[in-house]
Order: structure tokens, then C-alpha cells, then sequence
């Protein structure tokens, strides 16, 4: 097999940050959830960068909607304003990059293993990602040897992981308490990141509910779909 590889589409070479946010998704398109994740993990966790992270193959399905050329599209249109329209008012620091970087495979250990060719310590690695994403983390039909494959990415990575729905992220997924320390709870009541997905958005587009898609996803990511026609 061969080892995993990222291949940067967007970063400033100049940058040398200690805190690293990774979010890796299928971006099918990117929405208000994503982009809401990423930038309350930066608020609350001072992270300096933000690296979006597409995986070439999916570990569960085939690729459906969007290509991978659109998908990286709509990722590269995302801007620093959209994400962090009101970082200059409440931070003191400065507001952070935004990286986008395709991967080989599609594993969070793969992706990590990946990005440890690129940052080396001090710099910490910080995934981001939902309750649902979190589960699938520890879900053993992926690994040979779950616990082994746990302890090497916890032993380079921590995880922030936000609510969906109504959960109180009480319970963590099995074979998950041995990390316990090193995944960071964030919860939030905001309904539109609760109750958003990129399936909800496509859905919507598909039965012409325009207005209700347009409320799930910003402007650049909107105007690209428009442009485009996507799951129309």
C-alpha cells in the first residue's frame, strides 16, 4: 500500500503556527456548519490555522454530486472575511490562515499521517469534526487493530468535536475513554449548525427549494452553485 500523501492547493509557505486546526470533510458543498465549526474551534482553542482537507476516495461510498475538481473550488472560495467576519472585534490575535489540501486516502489516521510530513513539534494538530464524524473515528470495521490505530493518532493529534441535535456529548463512542482527555467537547445551541448538512443543501437544491439551500451555505459557496447548476 502506498503511504498516504497531501498535496497543498492553498497555503502561505511563510506561516509557522503552534496550533493547527484539521478539518476534513467531503465538502458536498461546504456549508455554514463547516465553516461555523472551524471558526468557534479557532476562537476557543487559539488555533492559528485552519487546513481543509479533501479526501480523493471515500472510506464508505462512492463519489457522488459534486467532482472533486468543484468540490476543491468551493473550498479555494471560501475566505478568511466569511469565516471570521467578526474575529477583529472580539480577539486580540491575528485572525487565522485558511490552508486547503487534497488527500490520497481517506482515514483520519492516513490524513494525519499525511500532515506529519508537513508539521513537526512543537506545532500541535487539532481535528475537527461533529458527533456522527467522531463515532466514525472509532469505528473498527476501519482499522485492523482499532486500539493500536487510536493510540497513534492520539499520540500526535487531540480532537474538538461539536454537538448535533439535542446531545449533551455525555457519552463518547466505545473505545473512547482511554483518550477522553484529549477530546474537547464544544457544545452549541446555534440551530442552523445543529440542524445543517451537505445532504440537507442538495436535497434542497434538488427540489427547488432555493431560498432554504441559500440559508445553509455562504455567498462564494451559493454564487458557485448557481454558476454551476449543481444537484439541479
Amino acid at each position: 500500500m502506498t503511504e498516504p500523501q497531501i498535496e497543498f492547493v492553498r497555503r502561505n509557505d511563510s506561516l509557522k503556527p503552534t496550533r493547527v486546526g484539521v478539518f476534513s470533510s467531503s465538502f458536498n458543498p461546504p456549508t455554514k456548519a463547516h465553516i461555523a465549526m472551524c471558526a468557534k474551534a479557532c476562537q476557543v482553542f487559539e488555533l492559528q490555522e485552519i487546513v481543509l482537507i479533501l479526501t480523493k476516495v471515500n472510506a464508505d461510498k462512492e463519489l457522488v454530486g459534486a467532482t472533486l475538481e468543484q468540490r476543491k473550488e468551493m473550498m479555494l472560495a471560501v475566505t478568511r472575511e466569511e469565516m471570521f467576519p467578526d474575529w477583529n472585534e472580539h480577539n486580540n490575535s491575528d485572525m487565522p490562515h485558511i490552508s486547503v489540501a487534497l488527500c490520497t486516502h481517506p482515514r483520519f489516521i492516513d490524513v494525519l499521517t499525511a500532515l506529519k510530513t508537513w508539521f513537526f513539534p512543537p506545532t500541535q494538530l487539532h481535528f475537527i469534526m461533529g458527533e456522527d464524524t467522531l463515532v466514525r473515528l472509532f469505528g473498527a470495521t476501519y482499522y485492523d487493530n482499532l486500539e493500536h490505530a487510536m493510540k497513534f493518532f492520539f499520540s500526535s493529534a487531540d480532537v474538538i468535536v461539536f454537538n448535533r441535535g439535542s446531545s449533551t456529548l455525555e457519552q463518547l463512542p466505545e473505545g473512547a475513554d482511554p483518550f477522553s482527555t484529549q477530546i474537547h467537547k464544544v457544545l452549541t445551541d446555534d440551530h442552523l449548525q445543529l440542524e445543517t448538512s451537505s445532504s440537507r443543501v442538495r436535497t434542497c437544491v434538488k427540489l427547488g427549494e432555493m431560498d432554504s439551500a441559500r440559508e445553509l451555505v455562504h455567498k462564494s459557496t451559493w454564487d458557485f452553485l448557481e454558476a454551476t447548476n449543481l444537484y439541479r
